[in-house]
């Protein structure tokens, strides 16, 4: 039997009911750092100073939505909003000079990157909705809407260079039990069980590898992790160490392990509950 978990995606209402946080970042010790709550409503952006980086009136036709980053200078990670102000996805960015293309992992093939411009420079983009991602720009939530299901009903993770691309991971955990694409792993406290797509095999190559991690809790879809190939600077990326992998990986492939020392593995644990976890 499973116990615990957490991290970031979503879950539809239906299945678990409302979703009060958006968190970023992992961290050992809560209240000592990590943890981080993102802005989930136009107010808390204009409050905390973000700053537009593309909107639904730019008709952009790879990401849709009021798209905002903490500044310029901040390149980890970018929130998408509807028209209405209600936060909508969230994207994780690889600077193009830290995306190494070699024979363990290839950004530029991988199909749930897509490349963007970060206010004039290219980068790679991972991009998760919290919502359909048809109404972002076509009505999006209301505030009634919003309160009841707080940062989102779903999941969708961008598989291609528009919306009509996405792949929907289990929102409950039996499912993702069965599923012939994610694997389950560790358990680990504050984290949750994770389920990845190692397949338990050493010899597994890590271009086979989806750059995200599931994560439940009693049986239902809390959160999702971002993982990439990439020694990313921001202190909101969690910098991976092969014990770090051992913890939560069972069986990992050693090209992952490999890939810790050269060029470095960077993660991003974000938080739609709770965030204390005892496994």
């Amino acid at each position: 039997m499973k116990t615990a978990i957490i991290v970031l995606a979503l879950l539809t209402v239906s299945v678990q009911g409302k979703w009060p946080h958006l968190r970023t970042t992992w961290a050992p010790v809560p209240g000592l750092g990590g943890f981080n709550p993102e802005p989930r409503t136009q107010v808390e952006l204009n409050a905390e100073g973000w700053v537009k980086l593309s909107s639904c009136s730019d008709g952009d036709p790879n990401f849709p939505g009021d798209r905002y980053a903490r500044s310029r200078a901040d390149n980890d990670i970018v929130l998408v909003f509807d028209g209405n102000g209600f936060i909508a996805g969230i994207q994780t960015i690889v600077p193009m000079d830290k995306a190494m293309n070699d024979e363990y992992h290839q950004y530029s093939t991988d199909k749930f990157y897509q490349i963007g411009d970060f206010f004039g420079a290219k980068a790679y983009f991972a991009t998760t909705y919290f919502v359909d991602p048809s109404i972002i720009c076509n009505g999006g939530r209301t505030q009634s809407e919003f309160e009841d299901q707080g940062t989102g009903n779903l999941v969708a993770m961008q598989t291609g260079p528009t919306i009509a691309d996405l792949h929907y991971p289990p929102l409950v955990e039996e499912d993702a039990m069965t599923s012939d694409m994610w694997y389950e792993h560790k358990c680990f406290f504050n984290m949750g069980v994770h389920y990845f797509t190692f397949d338990y095999n050493p010899d597994q190559p890590c271009t086979e590898v989806v750059p995200y991690q599931l994560v439940y809790i009693d049986g239902k879809l809390n959160g999702i992790v971002f993982q990439h190939i990439a020694k990313l600077d921001s202190p909101r990326f969690e910098s991976v160490n092969a014990l770090a992998i051992n913890g939560i990986v069972d069986t990992p492939p050693t090209c992952l392990l490999d890939l810790t020392e050269t060029p470095g593995v960077s993660t991003m644990h974000v938080y739609v509950g709770d965030y204390i976890i005892v496994c």
